[in-house]
C-alpha cells in the first residue's frame, strides 16, 4: 500500500502540491475516528420516532417546492396549494411536538 508523502511533492506543479497538502490538512482535521463513532442510544431513536412526523412533513414541503421550482412551463395555482399545504402540515406537526413537550426548535427558512 502506498502512502502520500506531502513532503516531496515532486511530482507534482508547485500549486498543486500546496493546495493538495491544505485539502488533505484541512480533511485531518475534520475527520471523526471510529472510537467517536457511537450507536444511537435508546434515548435517541425514541426522539427519531417521536420527530418522525415532522421529518415526514419536511420532506413532503421540500418535494412540493422542488416540484414547484420545476414546474414547466411555470407553476400551476395547484403547484402553490401544494406547498402551503405542506408548510401547514409542518407547522401543524411542531407545533403538535411542542405541546408535547419535545423540545423541537424552530429554524427560520
Amino acid at each position: 500500500m502506498r502512502t502520500l508523502d506531502l513532503s516531496s511533492q515532486a511530482h507534482l506543479p508547485s500549486s498543486h502540491g500546496t493546495c493538495l497538502a491544505k485539502r488533505i490538512k484541512t480533511r485531518e482535521s475534520v475527520v471523526r475516528y471510529p472510537e467517536e463513532w457511537v450507536e444511537p442510544t435508546a434515548a435517541d431513536l425514541a426522539e427519531i420516532e417521536r420527530e418522525s412526523d415532522l421529518i415526514d412533513a419536511e420532506i413532503d414541503l421540500v418535494q412540493a417546492e422542488i416540484l414547484l421550482i420545476t414546474a414547466e412551463p411555470g407553476p400551476t395555482v395547484i403547484d402553490w396549494h401544494r406547498v402551503r399545504r405542506a408548510e401547514a402540515r409542518v407547522m401543524r406537526e411542531l407545533l403538535k411536538l411542542r405541546a408535547a413537550g419535545a423540545g423541537v426548535k424552530a429554524v427560520a427558512a
